[in-house]
């Protein structure tokens, strides 16, 4: 697989696709520090999130110089990202039936975890979580979503489900594609 950008050409008004990436697996989320110069990558077969420098003018990154990998641990596959206002990286861990579904709060500058919620209650757990974004007025609840694609229902009564988690870090406004 491919990751690639899209561009409105002015002359035409259409839309254009060029590749920015050449070998991925699967690009479970794409997300941006905040200064929009780096650019997360989370490939959910290889278990790794990389960074790299992107230039915001003319939509390329520099394949060449990843700044960090973060690896996920055995059972566990990145999937859905979002970015903090600190610039922190949350990614939702889909994981194996049976362990905990959990959404790391990522260092971009060491790739180490440093927060971590734990997806389900007190009796259960929702193991296959998919994705997270922050809302709220103030933007300090974050949303997660969870899938229940082969799970046992008695084993994982929740999944499926939407989880709102109350934090002491804040998210901030996604930017919107703004192509027609």
């Amino acid at each position: 697989m491919q990751v690639f950008k899209c561009e409105r050409m002015q002359d035409k008004n259409k839309l254009v696709h060029s590749q920015i990436l050449p070998r991925i697996q699967i690009t479970n989320s794409i997300c941006f520090h905040p200064n929009g110069n780096i650019m997360y990558i989370t490939d959910g077969p290889t278990r790794k999130i990389r960074s790299y420098p992107y230039d915001k003018e003319t939509g390329t990154l520099d394949e060449s110089s990843s700044l960090f990998v973060h690896e996920t641990r055995k059972g566990g596959y990145p999937d859905g990202s979002c970015v903090d206002q600190e610039g922190y990286i949350w990614n939702a861990l889909w994981s194996e039936q049976g362990q905990p579904g959990l959404v790391n709060r990522i260092d971009p500058s060491t790739g180490r975890v440093v927060f971590t919620v734990h997806v389900g209650n007190n009796t259960t757990t929702t193991s296959q979580v998919s994705c997270c974004c922050f809302g709220g007025p103030d933007l300090d609840i974050l949303f997660v979503t969870s899938a229940a694609v082969g799970t046992d229902p008695e084993k994982e009564p929740n999944a499926g489900a939407l989880y709102a988690v109350k934090l002491p870090f804040k998210g901030r406004k996604e930017s919107r594609f703004v192509g027609t």
